[in-house]
């Protein structure tokens, strides 16, 4: 019995080191397979397979796209994973990450193809935002645990929104995009106009916190810039901006709803 804890704090942290770099690594692997190999493995809104609706996920067929990805998901995974560690959390990261990288990818798909048109879907930027989408999420449950802040998880939406009026801004679609930057501001002005945060005990907090935080927040609010470029046409096809939007939805609501889920789950405390 006495070593059945520390065994399960093993456990999680394998599980860790597969989330954190699992995916990355499958990126790559499946970049290295024959072109035919990664077309049979995307999305064809046409003729649609099963097991593609969570392969086409994996698959890149140029390196600035696998780059982005790898790095996109490596940097917004990382930073969430810090701010959950640091806040005693880890549990509940690893239990809303694990339900990106599995349950995610199907969805995305499925919502995809319920807009028909003649085109093959690939890629991992709606997984990668939907990890940037849990970022906001930890930002507030670091400030959360440590009640000195004033921060709350209920605040999170805050980021959220500033994160969406950023899509506004660059995603190339005019009038539409103004409007949905001036209804996430002032979203995120009505949810944060009684927050009420402790900016002194913020500067306060111990060495590498406060740099973690501010990296939190960039990622949250500044990635869908880059999600979200003017210029939809990259090398080897268009930029879904459908899915991207979806995956930031999707990753930040499931995990800003559900706060106490999953704590037990994998074999994981929130103190593992």
């Amino acid at each position: 019995m006495g070593d059945f804890l520390p065994e399960k704090m093993r456990f999680g942290a394998l599980a860790d080191a597969c989330l954190l770099v699992g995916p990355p690594v499958l990126y790559l692997l499946v970049f290295l397979a024959p072109s035919e190999t990664r077309l049979a493995l995307s999305l064809s809104h046409t003729a649609p397979t099963f097991y593609s609706l969570y392969t086409s996920h994996f698959v890149h067929f140029t390196e600035a796209h696998l780059t982005a990805n790898v790095v996109g998901y490596l940097i917004a995974a990382t930073v969430g994973y810090l701010l959950a560690h640091i806040a005693g959390t880890r549990g509940r990261y690893r239990i809303a990450l694990f339900v990106i990288v599995t349950v995610l990818p199907p969805v995305l798909s499925l919502l995809n193809l319920a807009i028909p048109r003649q085109s093959i879907g690939y890629g991992a930027s709606g997984v990668v935002m939907g990890v940037v989408g849990l970022v906001p999420v930890f930002v507030f449950v670091y400030l959360h645990h440590r009640p000195q802040t004033g921060g709350s998880v209920e605040d999170a939406p805050v980021l959220f929104f500033c994160g969406f009026a950023v899509v506004g801004v660059s995603a190339p679609i005019g009038w539409l995009g103004a409007g949905v930057s001036a209804a996430a501001l002032l979203s995120a002005v009505l949810y944060g106009i009684d927050i009420r945060i402790d900016f002194g005990s913020v500067r306060r907090l111990p060495p590498g916190h406060l740099e973690l935080l501010a990296a939190g927040v960039i990622i949250g609010v500044g990635y869908p810039a880059v999600a979200f470029p003017s210029n939809l046409h990259v090398q080897g096809g268009i930029v879904n901006l459908y899915v991207h939007l979806l995956g930031y939805a999707l990753g930040f609501i499931p995990a800003y709803l559900t706060p106490s889920i999953g704590s037990e789950i994998l074999f994981a405390t929130s103190k593992a």
